[in-house]
């Protein structure tokens, strides 16, 4: 089993990480892992800082498993819980040795009122140096937005001697990240439990497919990722626009598609052959085009689209549909929005992506009726739930939350959609995949 040799107590402490779950331990931990043993450069351990308590035992070595082999991540040199040791917390965002604090609190850290702003301002109050804060949710144009909602955070709790300081001294790069990562299961604790004791508490499986692609835009000191195939690049947003509508599009645009018939694993889905039809033609013929459309790729997109149909099929890698299915109002309007402009901005009838939003509308009344087999985890149940009703399908077809201003820029979109849900033939097709 692969474990990197380098001497971990020489390691200093160079980021704060934000958000210590499965997506961070899979992807980031494992680069600066790699880094720091290919470059030799110690100065980048990571301390992990959770703003909730999330139950984790003290923080160690852990086995990270892809369907080829397992590996040690050993990068973490700590383990704080802000809501157990808030100074210490606190204390870490002084240290001149951290350079770069890294987060993935997911979309939902990032609204108003989140510990994330709180923690951010008490512990940068009292440092003396730039740093960069690197965000790495899937949020489009990640860094503007965690930067904007930072100020606004400031701003509305009269802390203007901060705004200050933030402006001059903090950057907020954006990236991209891509690596599939599963929730922890039983199954994958007792493997690993019976072939490496001593590592078996918090395992974490996920594909063998990794990528992180940052912009240039650096407060200060930042490890040179690039020696362990990181990206560093000028314009971020051909790689961001891409992965988001491709990837995250289809997982989303497919995964109730999956649900209503029977499936449990995103992987079931794709290899039903009516289904990956279907996740062809809307890359194909709508996401592929709106991209094109949009900008110039310095890669080419239909590889790329392969690729992802590749892992997507994946069965050595099993993703949980309730997972893909969770937040599906938010997923909607940020991974499928924006194909479904562009495709009416040129005049076509995106007719793959109203199939797709049936099936989302179907598989939530469902639920709402407590008709469904996977439970359907939604933030923002208080805003869908009203919509699900019988009489309100135009309140749903014209929801500036869901659509923006779609609705009120392309007449045909309410109409088109609205009558996709109530066509009695689609209803049914949606029936005989349920049963």
């Amino acid at each position: 089993m692969y474990k990197t040799t380098y001497d971990k107590s020489e390691c200093q402490t160079g980021i704060v990480h934000i958000g210590y779950g499965n997506f961070h331990r899979a992807h980031q931990a494992m680069y600066i892992d790699d880094y720091m043993e290919k470059s030799g450069d110690l100065r980048w351990g990571i301390v992990a800082v959770n703003l909730r308590n999330e139950g984790f035992r003290e923080i160690d070595d852990y086995i990270l498993k892809t369907p080829s082999s397992c590996r040690i991540v050993r990068s973490h040199l700590d383990y704080i819980d802000w809501t157990k040791n808030r100074t210490i917390a606190k204390h870490m965002l002084t240290l001149p040795s951290v350079h770069l604090i890294t987060i993935t609190v997911t979309e939902s850290g990032y609204a108003p009122g989140s510990p994330l702003f709180e923690y951010l301002a008490c512990g940068l109050r009292n440092r003396n140096t730039p740093i960069t804060i690197l965000c790495c949710d899937n949020i489009r144009q990640n860094g503007k937005v965690l930067e904007a909602q930072f100020l606004a955070y400031l701003y509305q709790t009269n802390q203007h001697e901060m705004v200050d300081w933030v402006k001059g001294n903090v950057k907020f790069p954006s990236c991209m990240v891509d690596r599939i990562t599963p929730r922890t299961t039983s199954q994958l604790c007792e493997e690993i439990g019976r072939r490496y004791p001593h590592y078996m508490h918090n395992p974490v499986q996920t594909e063998e497919y990794s990528k992180w692609v940052i912009e240039d835009n650096f407060a200060s000191d930042f490890p040179d990722l690039t020696q362990v195939g990181v990206n560093i690049v000028d314009n971020l947003e051909p790689f961001e626009e891409t992965k988001i509508r491709v990837l995250n599009g289809g997982h989303t645009s497919l995964a109730y598609l999956g649900v209503l018939s029977g499936y449990h694993t995103f992987d079931q889905v794709m290899n039903d052959e009516k289904h990956r039809e279907h996740f062809k033609n809307l890359q194909n013929e709508e996401i592929i085009p709106s991209i094109e459309m949009e900008m110039d790729l310095p890669f080419d997109i239909h590889d790329y689209v392969d690729t992802i149909e590749e892992r997507f099929s994946n069965s050595t890698n099993v993703d949980d549909l309730d997972r893909i299915c969770m937040n599906g109002f938010t997923k909607f309007h940020t991974f499928v929005v924006p194909t479904l402009r562009k495709c009416l901005e040129h005049g076509k009838r995106p007719k793959h992506i109203y199939k797709s939003i049936a099936a989302w509308y179907i598989y939530a009344r469902r639920f709402a009726r407590g008709c469904t087999k996977i439970r359907y985890d939604e933030p923002n149940w208080v805003l869908l739930e009203p919509l699900l009703a019988d009489h309100k399908l135009d309140a749903f077809v014209t929801n500036e939350r869901l659509w923006g201003d779609i609705p009120k820029n392309y007449i045909t979109f309410s109409r088109d959609l609205k009558s996709v849900l109530m066509s009695h033939t689609y209803e049914r097709e949606i029936d005989m995949l349920a049963d």
